[in-house]
């Protein structure tokens, strides 16, 4: 029994297929294989299609937002004590995700003014955060 080539499904299918792995990856599941973030995108650009509501479209941004999560959890779980500043992110979000005041990661930091953080900005956290 031959198997279809997966390029040559329909873009609904492929669509669908990069919905899951996105999913599966997300959750960090087994059944993701080794399937990456930039796999991922690919098969949803290569299965736009006709998307009027630009949905398809978005989802690749949802995509990027997701890899960029990754890559700052992975970041973090590297440098034990640190925490790399991401998109979207500013000192009152930091302290709460590590369950510590506003006030002690700017002394930690030797930060004056919190508009100073940068992204990509690597923090020291207390240890007791992690």
């Amino acid at each position: 029994d031959d198997i279809p080539d997966f390029d040559a499904a329909s873009e609904d299918f492929r669509f669908a297929s990069a919905v899951a792995a996105f999913g599966m990856k997300l959750r960090s599941s087994p059944d993701a294989g080794e399937i990456s973030w930039p796999e991922i995108q690919d098969i949803v650009r290569g299965a736009l299609g006709q998307d009027p509501g630009s949905y398809r479209a978005e989802f690749l941004t949802l995509i990027e937002k997701a890899k960029a999560l990754a890559a700052a959890r992975s970041d973090a779980a590297s440098a034990p004590g640190t925490y790399k500043v991401a998109e979207g992110d500013n000192l009152y979000k930091i302290a709460k995700r590590f369950g510590v005041s506003s006030r002690a990661l700017l002394q930690l930091n030797g930060i004056e003014d919190p508009a100073e953080l940068q992204i990509g900005q690597v923090l020291k956290v207390p240890a007791q955060a992690n």
